[in-house]
């Protein structure tokens, strides 16, 4: 519980200072990128759990596109 509890006051200092939309979902996926879960990254922002996976899907998504837009070029 001790350790949960120094993990939580650590990730409040990443994200202390999110206050655009841009930088807050930039700061989520650099969190998810680092091993934390879509659960504590909510908790620490105040958003529900859905909003961070949302995030971290659209940028998966994004990811896809650019990725099948580069073989598609390739294959030509």
């Amino acid at each position: 519980m001790w350790r949960r509890s120094l993990t939580l006051i650590n990730s409040k200092k990443i994200f202390e200072k999110t206050k655009d939309i841009k930088e807050r979902n930039r700061q989520i996926l650099k969190a998810y990128e680092n091993g934390y879960s879509q659960h504590m990254i909510a908790k620490v922002l105040g958003i529900s759990q859905p909003a961070v996976n949302g995030v971290i899907k659209r940028k998966r998504e994004k990811l896809q596109k650019k990725s099948n837009k580069y073989i598609m070029k390739d294959s030509k």
